[in-house]
């Protein structure tokens, strides 16, 4: 059973009350934004891992009580499997600048190495680096694949060369790129 499959059967940890054109819109965008940004270039960025294999969005929630007994509760951004097995990594994205509740952090870290898995809290990526991502990201469909122009590219760029060059020796490019961007993406 895939781990989306196993979190699906618990439900959502949250409901969107986001709608198109509704006050929610205007306050997301104005509230949350730059953390949702980070988690969206994070996202990409483990899609584009080819060791990551299942990736699972604020899969649970931990509560716990803190020294006064006043319940907290807290819930992560991703929940990530690989190819390599072994143990999960609970993943919480934040930029530096805004990490607010470090007690959220630090106990989402103890409750993860009680299981046996890693805890991380990533900073924002590095932008070019983002930027590649969502460029390349548009691409992964498999409607961006043709295998005959892809065998071609992959023969054309044995030898390394500028991208255009390689595109244009297979075809148009208007053809040829899209296909390549997808061998990109899919490394």
């Amino acid at each position: 059973m895939r781990l989306g499959d196993r979190c699906g059967r618990c439900g959502p940890t949250t409901v969107s009350a986001i709608s198109r054109g509704g006050i929610g819109l205007r306050r997301w965008a104005g509230g949350s934004g730059s953390t949702r940004w980070v988690a969206r270039d994070h996202l990409l960025a483990l899609d584009f891992d080819p060791d990551v294999v299942d990736i699972v969005s604020q899969p649970f929630w931990l509560v716990w009580r803190e020294g006064q007994g006043k319940q907290r509760r807290h819930a992560p951004d991703f929940l990530v499997r690989r190819t390599t097995g072994g143990c999960l990594l609970v993943l919480d994205s934040r930029p530096r600048e805004s990490i607010g509740d470090r007690a959220a952090f630090a106990a989402m870290s103890q409750a993860s190495s009680m299981v046996g898995w890693e805890y991380a809290l990533w900073d924002c990526l590095d932008p070019v680096v983002a930027a590649n991502h969502r460029w390349l990201g548009g691409y992964r469909h498999p409607r961006c694949f043709d295998e005959a122009i892809a065998r071609e590219l992959l023969s054309v760029f044995i030898e390394p060369q500028p991208l255009m060059d390689g595109a244009e020796a297979v075809g148009d490019p208007l053809g040829t790129l899209p296909v390549l961007y997808h061998l990109l993406w899919r490394h």
